[in-house]
């Protein structure tokens, strides 16, 4: 097992802890997720792009509901046993 350490910006992390919060995550959770959807993805599991109007802005319930499908079908694929993990943020 390993920690991982990471310094970000007081307000993100405070934005992203509240969307948690809403889905039952914790960060840790979120990162674990995260880091098997690269291996799964063999890469970021998410189109990078420089221009922000590719996106339509969605609702804070539009939000919530496609993280939580994406929680879901994740947790579906993959061992549970996944979250017993510790990772430091």
């Amino acid at each position: 097992m390993t920690t991982v350490q990471i310094r970000i910006d007081e307000k993100i992390k405070n934005q992203t802890k509240e969307i948690l919060d809403g889905l039952g995550l914790d960060m840790s959770g979120a990162i674990k997720i995260y880091f098997q959807q690269i291996i799964i993805n063999k890469g970021i599991p998410f189109k990078i792009t420089e221009k922000p109007e590719d996106f339509p802005e969605l609702s804070q319930a539009d939000r919530f509901a496609v993280a939580e499908k994406s929680f879901a079908f994740w947790k579906s694929e993959n061992d549970d046993n996944i979250f017993n993990e510790n990772i430091s943020i």
